[in-house]
């Protein structure tokens, strides 16, 4: 097997090589992965804030980091408004393209 294209926004370099993204022939064309934390919508904001700023230095540290991009993978991080803004236009995105594929939830 033959990586041919990378599917997130940009190129990207890794384990793989340099590949070109799928953007590059399809305008607009992005799927990506993405990890995160989720607490139960009536956690207290400090404890969030602490629960973020504490990710995110693990998340800063260069061993992590290295470890992250040795297996081609980007660490991006952010704030609760940033990760909450990714889930409404993921949850947009598929959810269109679910409707138009006629598929609904069981």
């Amino acid at each position: 097997m033959r990586a041919i294209a990378s599917t997130g926004a940009k190129r990207t370099a890794g384990p793989l090589g340099e590949l070109p993204a799928v953007a590059e022939t399809i305008p607009d064309f992005e799927l990506s992965t993405w990890h995160g934390v989720m607490v139960p919508a009536a956690t207290p904001k400090d404890v969030v804030q602490k629960l973020n700023r504490e990710i995110q230095w693990v998340l800063d540290q260069p061993d992590i980091r290295q470890r992250f991009a040795a297996g081609g993978l980007d660490i991006t991080g952010g704030t609760p408004d940033a990760f909450e803004g990714i889930l409404k236009r993921d949850f947009t995105k598929y959810g269109k393209i679910l409707a138009g594929a006629g598929i609904k939830p069981e």
